[in-house]
């Protein structure tokens, strides 16, 4: 609708749109937006005029395209003058200080529902004793004694376990040297801000335990992170529920509002969600209905897409969630059972079964799930991503296809997202892994599963402005690699080309790491020659190596794992191949690992001879192209061994 038809309308007695009108003006005057009528763009009635649900306007930014300004007008949850069939629903109020009283009021209610009503939150029993919790402090009359840390429980308390970001500035952790301290106890002051909010938080909610990793695993101890790093699947998931300081970029971001003695003013981080809580000003208008005066709440429509319906997303999370980008804080989330998102301005509950908001823009009831019915694409069209994801390994069997199509969403999201330490990025995904070997997805080989291991060796590696490494072995797994990735998901359409004689990995430790690894194969083979050039594609933000076949007269382009494509540019650039150590001229095997029906398209490893291995190749690219199914259709049968 057009500013000028609705304005028209409004004066010639219609109250709805005098109500929009001035809820559109009252935004315009709290945000110090300039007023409508200097531009123009249509407003946009984006929800549903029905009960219960609140009623949004939005309209385009005209000095920042793409920018959407977005308004909800909503009835008081206790409001008594609102008809019971009136269209406009109503909406939780957000306080412009997020204080400790606040949170535990909205974490008490949530739980108490998901406790007392949701049967698939409680069904896993937790059964595994941290080997370290931390006590947040005896109470006595005065207050609460130091946090300390307590080993070797005999029994399984309630816990709350933390996820955040570490950030790059030093803070208290646990060592060798501070352990017998640490038992008797730990000065409060001296903790990073968010283990404080969290001590605070759990002091007033009556929970004893928290689990920390920084507190609870001896920090630069390799056994002990050995040992205790193996289990942070089982910590996550026995937890009572998880807080996760989403909007905090280091330790010392906490999560709750200026509380003196204990927190920093200077804090930038909750100085700056303290101000956007702040910004969320609601302002009350009167409406008349039926000859009847009723009051109307108008307010910013608050965002939620970063938690919901985005949960094995690549897009890229919102810089002002941090903990998002985190591969750690990805497996802890989808761990935990229950999960309290701290936002930049209000607080999310995500359990198995529901999610609900301050806001109450997320209706608690509409969240209810079903079984999705393949993998990850129904998990990023249903409102509660994390109960589709859950109840797959709720069942008692689980198609294979669902499966393998959900372990290939899941790794693409993680190898997306950032670890301090390369040598983490199997660490990082063992937890997930235990839920896909109790569902019985069978032998495990690095980031791989030997069965449909021919699927799962056909991973690409995605490109990004930074130069991508090879980290680790073997080649042909996608964790070698420092950078995202990408699969063939639809596998219904896909023939494995190549039998798999045996395949074994040598682990490195019981944290997931590996050392080697060794596959044997019967598949059909080429030879070719590297040749590197800068090539238009279809897509045009690509350019590729090539390789050049006898009795062909172009290049083939296909795709390095690891090195750096020139930026988008008009000048013809060559890929940075020195991470490969590759040169123009060298020989290289093409072994196709994939046929796609029903055209017998092959899909393709780019080979080289192992320099660290004897008889064995080592994968350096891919290979998408059908010029190559009339040379595989003469090829011969080769028996490789792939390390």
């Amino acid at each position: 609708m057009k500013p000028d038809d609705l304005q028209r309308s409004a004066e010639n007695g219609c109250n709805s749109c005098d109500l929009l009108v001035r809820a559109v003006s009252v935004f315009e005057e709290l945000s110090d937006l300039p007023s409508r009528s200097s531009y123009g763009s249509p407003y946009k009635i984006s929800g549903e005029a029905k009960q219960g649900t609140a009623l949004c306007v939005s309209w385009d930014d005209p000095h920042e395209p793409g920018k959407v300004f977005k308004i909800e007008l909503l009835t008081s949850k206790d409001a008594k003058d609102a008809p019971k069939d009136f269209a406009i629903g109503t909406g939780g109020r957000i306080l412009p200080m997020l204080g400790c009283q606040v949170a535990v009021k909205f974490i008490k209610k949530s739980l108490e529902a998901c406790v007392s009503g949701h049967k698939e939150c409680t069904r896993v029993r937790p059964s595994s004793i941290p080997k370290r919790l931390l006590h947040v402090g005896r109470k006595h009359s005065t207050g609460f004694g130091d946090p300390y840390l307590v080993q070797d429980l005999k029994s399984l308390p309630p816990y709350v376990a933390l996820s955040y970001c570490w950030g790059k500035k030093t803070f208290r952790r646990m060592t060798r040297a501070s352990l017998d301290q640490d038992k008797r106890g730990i000065a409060l002051r001296t903790l990073p801000r968010s283990f404080q909010d969290a001590i605070s938080l759990l002091r007033d909610l009556d929970i004893d335990y928290l689990w920390v990793d920084a507190l609870c695993i001896i920090q630069g101890d390799k056994n002990d992170w050995e040992l205790e790093g193996a289990k942070m699947n089982r910590v996550y998931t026995h937890a009572l529920f998880v807080i996760s300081v989403t909007f905090g970029h280091d330790a010392n971001s906490g999560f709750l509002s200026y509380h003196p003695p204990l927190a920093d003013p200077e804090n930038q981080a909750v100085r700056s969600r303290d101000a956007k809580r702040a910004s969320i000003i609601e302002n009350h208008l009167q409406y008349i209905l039926d000859g009847k005066s009723m009051s109307i709440r108008v307010r910013k429509k608050l965002q939620h897409d970063a938690i919901v319906g985005q949960l094995l997303s690549t897009m890229n999370p919102d810089p002002e969630m941090p903990v998002l980008l985190r591969a750690w804080c990805l497996q802890e989330r989808l761990l935990a059972a229950r999960t309290i998102h701290f936002m930049p301005e209000e607080m999310i509950w995500e359990c198995s079964e529901a999610t609900c908001c301050e806001c109450d823009g997320i209706e608690l009831d509409a969240f209810r799930q079903q079984v999705p019915t393949l993998g990850s694409s129904s998990l990023e069209t249903t409102a509660n991503p994390l109960s589709a994801y859950k109840t797959l390994f709720r069942r008692q069997s689980v198609a294979r296809e669902h499966l393998t199509n959900l372990w290939q969403h899941t790794v693409v999201a993680y190898s997306w997202r950032d670890l301090t330490y390369e040598s983490d990025r199997l660490p990082a995904l063992s937890g997930m892994v235990s839920l896909f070997q109790n569902a019985k997805m069978g032998s495990y080989l690095g980031g791989l599963w030997l069965e449909n291991l021919p699927l799962y060796l056909h991973w690409r590696t995605e490109r990004i402005n930074r130069v991508i490494k090879r980290v680790s072995e073997p080649s042909w797994s996608w964790a070698s690699i420092d950078g995202p990735i990408s699969w063939e998901t639809d596998s219904s359409m896909l023939k494995a080309a190549v039998t798999i004689l045996t395949a074994d990995v040598v682990p490195k430790d019981s944290t997931g790491q590996i050392v080697s690894g060794i596959i044997e194969l019967i598949g059909r083979t080429i030879r070719a020659k590297l040749f590197m050039d800068w090539f238009d594609s279809v897509r045009p933000d690509e350019s590729f190596a090539a390789i050049t076949l006898e009795g062909y007269p172009y290049e083939v382009p296909f795709i390095l794992d690891v090195g750096q494509y020139p930026p988008n540019s008009p000048e013809r650039k060559r890929p940075d191949v020195s991470e490969s150590q590759l040169s123009v001229g060298e020989e290289v095997t093409c072994l196709m690992v994939l046929i796609r029906k029903p055209q017998d398209f092959p899909y393709t490893l780019i080979l080289r001879q192992s320099q660290r291995v004897s008889n064995a190749y080592e994968r350096v690219g891919l290979c998408d192209s059908l010029v190559l199914k009339k040379f595989f259709e003469n090829a011969k049968e080769e028996r490789l061994r792939l390390v």
